[in-house]
């Protein structure tokens, strides 16, 4: 039959155009791919140098250092560690309003969670504390490359953990000087927005939807978003609009003409 040729004629494996994809979307498969292999050759060499599981102070101070030490040093920071939520939002607060006092929140107990965790670690390493099952589930996970599942169950971020750790703190600190611009009607909205200081800017973009529907009186299901790299075309009937800065390209870049074009 002619649907069984066809079928027999399909290649067998999907090519990035039948995902709406550009056709360069293949080097970054590959290089994700790569840095996957990478990291877990790197983990059986961690988990292979342990002597059966054993506790080796050198070994841990050599592979957890860089991470202790990056916390350690970026906790300084007064708003790192601040657990202080802030005056209370009024009755009438919008949804971003309530989005990021919820979110401040979650990195404030998220934050002093992996606090409490990574200076367990670091008594053990540079103090000389015993090892509980606790902490040696947590390191052993550091050592081979990966974040901790207590900690990346509240948040996925990056998956080697020195850049998880430094990113977690870097949007506690930003979020906190959100939480005081949220006290400020407009404020939030009236600045560029940068998704690198939420941990969940998918809600965040959810609460601006909502925050529109109220504004418009229109249902939220009726609404739809539009996007635009000048902020001087987005039409004039758009009553809530969101500047979002630090974006990355990826698979493109800007022609002459200010549009978008395939990377070569």
């Amino acid at each position: 039959a002619d649907y069984w040729d066809f079928i027999e004629a399909l290649p067998d494996t999907d090519g990035p155009d039948s995902f709406g994809l550009p056709r360069n979307i293949e080097r970054a498969s590959q290089k994700t791919k790569s840095e996957i292999i990478l990291k877990q050759l790197k983990s059986l060499e961690a988990s292979g140098g342990s002597g059966g599981g054993g506790f080796d102070r050198t070994r841990w101070k050599a592979l957890l250092g860089p991470s202790l030490d990056s916390w350690q040093r970026l906790s300084s920071n007064p708003a790192a560690l601040d657990t202080e939520l802030g005056d209370p939002l009024p009755d009438d607060a919008t949804p971003v309003q309530l989005f990021v006092e919820m979110e401040y929140a979650n990195a404030v107990k998220l934050v002093a969670t992996v606090d409490v965790d990574v200076k367990a670690i670091r008594s053990v390493v540079y103090d000389g504390a015993l090892v509980t099952p606790a902490i040696l589930k947590n390191a052993g996970t550091m050592m081979t490359g990966w974040v901790p599942s207590k900690w990346e169950r509240e948040w996925e971020g990056p998956e080697a953990p020195l850049p998880w750790l430094q990113a977690l703190l870097k949007r506690k600190i930003a979020l906190k000087e959100w939480r005081k611009n949220c006290l400020r009607p407009g404020k939030i909205l009236s600045e560029p927005i940068d998704f690198g200081h939420l941990l969940h800017p998918g809600t965040f973009l959810n609460g601006v939807r909502q925050q529109t529907a109220r504004q418009t009186g229109v249902a939220l299901d009726a609404l739809k978003q539009i996007s635009c790299w000048d902020r001087r075309a987005m039409p004039s009937e758009a009553k809530v609009v969101v500047e979002v800065t630090g974006l990355l390209l990826q698979g493109c870049v800007f022609g002459k003409d200010g549009k978008l074009s395939e990377a070569a």
